[in-house]
């Protein structure tokens, strides 16, 4: 494929525009993600939550409206929500390469788990991302059992 800066993605093998790509990828073991900082969300407040959070983390107006439409419905009939975005424990379980190599990455890796009640927790935090020239934007997810 060939991402062009107006943001679409053309796919050689088909001949078609693309504005995303979408990938797989199963765990080959149990991985036991870090539960230091997580954020714990009433699942009617779900949608609040995401459209609060989503410009904190760096996704576009049009990335996080993507992120809510996907995730709003699967996340609201909890009645509590664990929620934490992955970064770097997220990139070394699935290393990404570009040719030509990326000017800035962004991936979020959303780990969520259903509660029947709230926990206290520490609340998780982010690093600064700035955007530049040829940027990589990638969200994912995980439900935990």
């Amino acid at each position: 494929v060939k991402a062009n800066p107006d943001w679409n993605i053309f796919n050689y093998a088909d001949k078609k525009n693309y504005n995303y790509l979408f990938w797989e990828w199963e765990l080959t073991q149990n991985h036991n993600w870090n539960l230091d900082k997580w954020f714990v969300v009433k699942g009617e407040n779900i949608r609040d939550f995401l459209e609060n959070i989503l410009p904190k983390i760096w996704l576009s107006d049009k990335e996080s409206d993507d992120f809510i439409t996907y995730w709003y419905p699967k996340l609201q009939t909890n009645k509590y929500n664990l929620i934490h975005f992955a970064t770097k424990e997220y990139s070394d379980l699935a290393p990404l390469k570009t040719t030509p190599n990326y000017d800035s990455i962004l991936r979020i890796f959303m780990v969520t788990k259903s509660l029947d009640k709230p926990i206290n927790i520490q609340k998780q935090d982010f690093s600064k991302f700035e955007r530049k020239w040829f940027s990589v934007v990638e969200w994912w997810w995980t439900i935990v059992k």
